[in-house]
């Protein structure tokens, strides 16, 4: 549309009929009627609402708001952001969200900076949120489980930190998708939470991540994350974490395909010695559990920092965890029956009975109880 309204302009000057004019402009007649009476295209119309002020050298002006079919509320933003300064620039330019929801939200999860709720909604965004384009503006979605109780908490609080940038956000509808599993079709149950569309997301995708503008998301390019505060790092790691972290009976993880290097390099950044193995980027050092725990590795997953909380307190005892009880016996049977894997099996010992029980010593019990009850197979 805007190529046909340039043409538009370019003979309009020369006079003729308007409907000769639609013809060379290869555009309706209607169009060039609405173009007459300053009924300008979506893009050439925003050309022309961009304030006249000068910017500084490789930024630009952004529109925060939208109004009927206009943009208002411009700011100024880096096309590329190269460190922490200019975001905390654009963003003491951006008010934020100020509704009931959030008022609730901040008597929950407590007082959160601009810059920190920014570092965690990158984070999320790059783990388990993706963008929607809805015209030539973003939004940002998220997707959870019903399965973990925590999932609410989880989108919740990603809301609540898109609302202290100025994005409202909002719980929709549950939804219902089918899946093939050992030949048997399933049902997977889904909470979902979405943004209002926002040219402030534009320019987290493309500034901010180094994005590319074509699909929901791309490679991260985003070198100034490294070297921004630690408060910030420890914001962008987890929103990662909530999103495609987990916690096994030995260590803490994040599954990644393409962001191990990355991801490595921000948590080395805090402290930590992580090894990326397998699509997954390990925090596997004993010492460095309990460094995790009090970071906390996670924000809002708050059922996985209960786990993680409990295998710190787990790597601190001591590994010799005596002769199993009786109670302990009956628990470890009780747990097999309902098919719990040996991890699982290994956090419930220590959430019932604060024992740090190992996995190896588990499989052993369990072995035993198999030899028992089937003698004639180690005949």
């Amino acid at each position: 549309m805007a190529k046909q309204f340039y043409r538009f302009l370019s003979h309009i000057q020369e006079g003729g009929l308007r409907r000769d004019i639609a013809r060379i402009s290869c555009t309706h007649r209607k169009n060039v009627d609405n173009w007459i009476k300053c009924q300008l295209p979506r893009l050439p119309r925003l050309a022309s609402e961009i304030p006249r002020f000068p910017t500084p050298h490789n930024w630009m002006w952004l529109p925060i708001s939208t109004k009927g079919k206009s943009f208002t509320n411009w700011i100024k933003v880096p096309f590329r952001v190269k460190y922490h300064d200019a975001v905390r620039y654009v963003l003491s330019q951006i008010s934020s969200v100020e509704t009931k929801q959030m008022r609730d939200w901040t008597r929950s999860f407590g007082k959160i900076s601009k810059s920190n709720a920014l570092g965690y909604v990158l984070g999320v965004i790059c783990s388990d949120g993706y963008f929607q384009r809805k015209s030539v503006v973003e939004r940002v979605a998220l997707n959870l489980s019903k399965t973990y109780d925590w999932s609410k908490n989880f989108g919740d609080g990603f809301c609540y930190c898109l609302g202290r940038i100025g994005i409202n956000a909002h719980q929709i509808a549950d939804s219902i998708s089918l899946y093939e599993w050992d030949d048997s079709i399933r049902e997977s149950y889904t909470m979902n939470w979405i943004s209002e569309s926002s040219p402030i997301l534009n320019w987290i995708k493309r500034s901010c991540l180094g994005f590319q503008l074509k699909g929901s998301k791309s490679n991260i390019d985003a070198e100034w994350i490294i070297d921004a505060p630690k408060d910030f790092r420890i914001c962008f790691i987890q929103g990662v974490s909530d999103g495609d972290g987990t916690v096994t009976s030995m260590l803490a993880e994040i599954s990644t395909t393409s962001e191990g290097e990355f991801y490595s390099r921000v948590l080395d950044s805090l402290g930590f010695s992580t090894k990326f193995s397998d699509s997954r980027v390990l925090i596997h050092r004993v010492e460095d559990i309990p460094k995790a725990a009090h970071l906390p590795l996670f924000k809002f997953a708050s059922g996985r920092q209960k786990k993680l909380n409990h295998l710190s307190r787990m790597t601190q005892v001591s590994s010799e965890a005596g002769y199993m009880s009786e109670s302990e016996k009956e628990l470890i049977q009780s747990l097999i029956k309902q098919d719990y894997g040996r991890s699982e099996i290994r956090f419930k010992i220590w959430e019932e009975l604060r024992i740090s029980r190992s996995e190896v010593a588990i499989w052993r019990f369990k072995k035993s109880l198999d030899d028992s009850q089937n003698p004639e197979q180690n005949d």
